[in-house]
């Protein structure tokens, strides 16, 4: 558990909702990252489960991160933010998955807002949730729980970024290890949408994700049709906008870029979107609403999708 200058009130609150886990064999690593009020020990009540380790300067979220990391002791690490709240059956539920399911590296789970609204991730199983990461952050950050042997096998967060570092760690930890998102609640998330550095943090996101489809377009191997196959079948309903967005986004990358269109990726993603659309009772309005759609049609999409599209519709 990373902290800086936290609200004291929510900072026992999140400490709490560990220390009551219903899972009794864990430690707290709680780091104190140059506080100006530096972390007291009786804050934690004595309890022996609680480690509390201090940066004497600032060193940000990644370099935070890092030292806790490294201090864990246990076989499974799970975040735990300074002003979330983790239900006391989450490290339970977690690490019964993972006894259940031994491939599985990262896991993630449902959660909800402060309010009481839902956040559930639209791609849930390791396949998906490879091909999301080139869009967004598919999986609940706070929710996440991982193996110890992917930091002793080198994954690290950089210390050089202050926004996104977590994006940026599970992309690179994406290519080596499998991530998976569990279906229950188990952190109540405090999102403040108007927080300091949303916009940069967002900005900066955008930027990865050039970084991966510059990296992916290079690569040129048979990860769209191995990996979209499922998509089809896997996306829920009311789910159409996120996957548009997703293709106007690659869409986007692909003028700004003046990269020919790449068939083994892009001509299936739309194939995808295709099938989406045709399958809404409304299919003739999404056509207009997405001006885009006329320009992928009549440039960029082969004719074995557009006669795709035309039986579906």
């Amino acid at each position: 558990m990373p902290v800086f200058e936290p609200d004291p009130a929510a900072l026992r609150l999140a400490i709490d909702s560990i220390l009551r886990q219903s899972h009794r064999l864990l430690e707290l690593i709680v780091i104190d990252d140059g506080c100006s009020d530096p972390l007291r020990g009786t804050l934690f009540s004595a309890d022996k489960r609680v480690k509390l380790i201090r940066h004497e300067h600032n060193l940000g979220r990644s370099a935070a991160r890092n030292t806790g990391l490294a201090a864990a002791e246990g076989k499974f690490i799970a975040w735990a933010d300074d002003d979330d709240i983790s239900l006391p059956g989450r490290l339970s539920a977690q690490l019964h998955h993972f006894r259940k399911h031994p491939e599985i590296d990262f896991l993630g789970t449902d959660m909800v807002y402060g309010d009481g609204r839902p956040v559930s991730p639209v791609f849930r199983e390791p396949n998906q949730i490879r091909f999301a990461f080139m869009f967004r952050n598919p999986v609940n950050s706070p929710t996440i729980m991982f193996r110890r042997r992917v930091f002793d096998e080198g994954l690290r967060f950089d210390t050089s970024l202050q926004r996104a570092e977590d994006y940026d760690f599970y992309t690179r930890a994406s290519e080596r290890y499998i991530f998976a998102s569990m279906r229950g609640v188990t952190v109540k998330y405090n999102y403040n949408p108007n927080a300091a550095g949303r916009e940069e943090e967002a900005r900066f996101a955008n930027d990865l994700r050039m970084q991966l489809w510059d990296k992916f377009y290079a690569a040129k191997d048979d990860f769209a049709h191995q990996e979209l196959a499922a998509i089809p079948v896997a996306l829920p309903p009311g789910k159409l906008n996120d996957l548009a967005t997703c293709v106007e986004a690659l869409h986007n990358w692909y003028q700004n870029s003046g990269k020919p269109f790449a068939d083994d990726f892009y001509t299936v993603l739309c194939t995808v979107m295709a099938h989406h659309i045709a399958a809404q009772p409304d299919a003739p309005k999404l056509w207009r609403q997405w001006q885009w759609i006329k320009y992928l049609w009549n440039s960029a999409w082969p004719l074995r999708v557009k006669a795709h599209i035309l039986r579906q519709r």
